[in-house]
């Protein structure tokens, strides 16, 4: 485990060769949640979350330290109002992206070219 100089809890994971691997969790100074993910010798590979102080929360995959595949993020901690949901390929946001208002309802369609 790390910690802040105020003694709070920074983050905790293992480290191999002095690399991040496996799950990790950070958290800010006031030891509240900020990020949780897998890395792989260093490189995010998997499941991240993120979570924000106004309670959104963003969730994808990352494959070689890239964002891949949906990402999903959603206005509350419950998951109940998508704000946007899209899908990125080795980084990108590419296909279609949906977002949506702070009620839950779709907003608009954007699509994204791999090209770009």
């Amino acid at each position: 485990m790390f910690y802040y100089d105020n003694g709070a809890k920074e983050k905790e994971g293992t480290l191999v060769a002095g690399n991040a691997d496996g799950q990790w969790v950070f958290y800010n100074n006031e030891t509240r949640k900020l990020q949780e993910g897998t890395f792989n010798l260093g490189i995010k590979e998997g499941k991240w979350t993120a979570y924000f102080s106004d309670g959104s929360i963003t969730e994808g995959h990352y494959k070689n330290g890239k964002k891949d595949n949906v990402w999903t993020s959603w206005w509350d901690a419950e998951r109940t109002r998508k704000e946007m949901q899209g899908t990125y390929r080795d980084g990108k946001m590419v296909d279609k992206w949906y977002f949506y208002n702070n009620k839950g309802n779709l907003k608009e369609i954007r699509y994204f070219s791999p090209v770009f």
